[in-house]
């Protein structure tokens, strides 16, 4: 009996290892308020973004191998600019720039977005959510077939750069222009970078309120 809650414990460690992904160290997203606006009032916008695995280990033939086959399910899935693998002293780093959608409409399929809904619960305020669209399930999938140790997992710890012109925003706890906020309550008067990360962000995705003119 022993020897089978071992191994019952051992295929569920097992498989919480093959569905956990990879945390990016750094995953930039650049918008602006009017970015916001626009995708409230029906124009999806693109934000920018740039994403930096380091670490990733040796820059064997089998892992150029690996990351070009990343790179082509990457790019099926989502719209990258550049994926660009630098070699360091002992492992490499990769960093991946794209676009990423800004949607009102909560189908989109893109694995990383940001949706624009009503905030039901703050009068007046708009919510902008990091979530993951249906192509987010067969974008991993095909990466955890490849190497699942370095595919990107659901939820990163994702860091806004906002512009503005001093809309009202609030931001549960972030690191708001580097400084530790429970919960931010302020302006963005011209940028304010916004840092969500560790704690509950590690379970679900970033999320800022911004108070819009009409």
């Amino acid at each position: 009996h022993f020897m089978t809650r071992l191994a019952l414990r051992l295929l569920v460690l097992t498989t919480a290892l093959l569905l956990a992904g990879c945390k990016a160290d750094r995953f930039d997203i650049a918008f602006a308020t009017g970015d916001i606006a626009a995708a409230r009032d029906g124009t999806t916008r693109d934000a920018p973004f740039e994403m930096v695995f380091e670490g990733i280990g040796e820059l064997d033939d089998a892992k150029r191998a690996d990351l070009a086959e990343f790179e082509q399910i990457m790019r099926s899935f989502m719209t990258i600019d550049a994926f660009i693998v630098e070699p360091t002293e002992e492992s490499a780093d990769l960093m991946i720039e794209g676009r990423l959608p800004i949607s009102r409409d909560g189908t989109t399929r893109a694995p990383y977005f940001l949706q624009v809904s009503e905030a039901a619960d703050f009068a007046g305020y708009t919510a902008v959510e990091m979530v993951n669209g249906a192509d987010y399930g067969r974008m991993r999938d095909e990466m955890q077939a490849v190497d699942f140790m370095l595919t990107p997992d659901r939820y990163q710890p994702t860091r806004f750069k906002l512009a503005g012109n001093g809309e009202a925003v609030i931001a549960p706890g972030a690191y708001v222009d580097g400084e530790p906020e429970a919960l931010y309550v302020g302006r963005v008067d011209s940028t304010l970078w916004l840092n969500f990360k560790g704690g509950v962000y590690d379970d679900t995705g970033a999320l800022l309120l911004i108070r819009l003119a009409d």
